[in-house]
């Protein structure tokens, strides 16, 4: 039974780590702005050389190195849901639309300018986006030089948008990519809930019903751990899932084992070459690159 509440709650809670990212209850009122990590976080975000927190109280405080100003500084207000892509990050604000800032040197302008409505989830890729509406239809923008903005038709479960590719979960579980798609291979066959494609690399990973991953990359499929998970997600070439039980582990595009942090995690999302996790008692925890201070996270006051 906990194995089916988990796979249910993921579309609704999906990071990362990049991956699909969560969606999360919103706390208003409207807090103040002070770009501090608190002691209670729950939503992160990894990009290239930065990381995000969301706050409980739906603050954002952003930490490591900046390649433009703006890129380390979070918008005003109150918010439900993060994602970072490369040298960006797009937020879910308490009314559902969406607020996207970041390096207009290092991305396309097109990139942090979404769409206007409501939406129930967002993800970034490396200089494209996608959200859901209300009715699970995809919208995607930024960067379109293969078609990995123009999303399908119809309604998904869930949506992940990579470096020049966009992969979705259909309505009967079955994974949709679009894009320059071809590069990374064919989804297996399946039913699954969720799907994880990282802005620059080899890893796509979809959870299947069971919670069991199964992962893809050209030419061949990647080994992936063939036990039940409640959330993973994808950096530049490993994937890093929570298991049911609550502790980390993380694997390659080769299938080899990567190290991760001990503890007891709810939410992670993976960024270029280095992930950030949250334990059950909201510290925030990042491992791997930490070149810019990516992976230092600051104190949580």
């Amino acid at each position: 039974m906990r194995r089916q509440i988990a796979a249910a709650s993921l579309t609704a809670l999906t990071a990362c780590v990049g991956t699909a990212d969560s969606v999360l209850e919103p706390t208003p009122p409207e807090p103040d702005h002070t770009n501090t990590l608190s002691r209670d976080v729950i939503g992160v975000a990894a990009g290239m050389s930065f990381s995000c927190g969301l706050n409980r109280d739906g603050t954002i405080a952003c930490w490591g190195y900046a390649w433009d100003p703006t890129e380390m500084t979070p918008p005003y207000g109150s918010f439900t849901a993060i994602s970072a892509g490369n040298s960006h990050a797009c937020a879910l604000r308490l009314d559902g639309t969406i607020t996207c800032w970041g390096s207009e040197r290092e991305t396309l302008p097109e990139t942090l300018v979404a769409p206007p409505g409501r939406f129930i989830s967002i993800s970034a890729g490396n200089t494209h986006n996608c959200a859901l509406r209300p009715d699970r239809t995809a919208v995607c923008w930024g960067q379109n030089r293969y078609g990995e903005s123009v999303a399908p038709a119809g309604t998904f479960l869930a949506i992940s948008p990579g470096f020049n590719h966009t992969c979705g979960v259909r309505d009967n579980g079955a994974i949709e990519c679009w894009g320059r798609a071809d590069m990374y291979g064919t989804p297996p066959a399946g039913t699954y809930v969720d799907v994880t494609v990282r802005n620059t690399g080899y890893m796509n990973c979809g959870l299947q019903s069971s919670a069991v991953p199964s992962c893809w990359a050209a030419p061949s499929p990647i080994r992936a751990p063939q036990e039940p998970f409640i959330t993973i997600s994808s950096g530049f070439d490993y994937t890093c899932g929570i298991r049911e039980a609550g502790t980390l582990i993380c694997w390659s595009h080769e299938g080899e084992a990567g190290w991760a942090p001990a503890g007891e995690y709810v939410a992670l999302q993976g960024g270029y070459y280095h992930f950030c996790a949250i334990r059950n008692d909201g510290k925030v925890v990042c491992w791997g690159n930490d070149w810019y201070g990516q992976s230092s996270t600051p104190p949580q006051t």
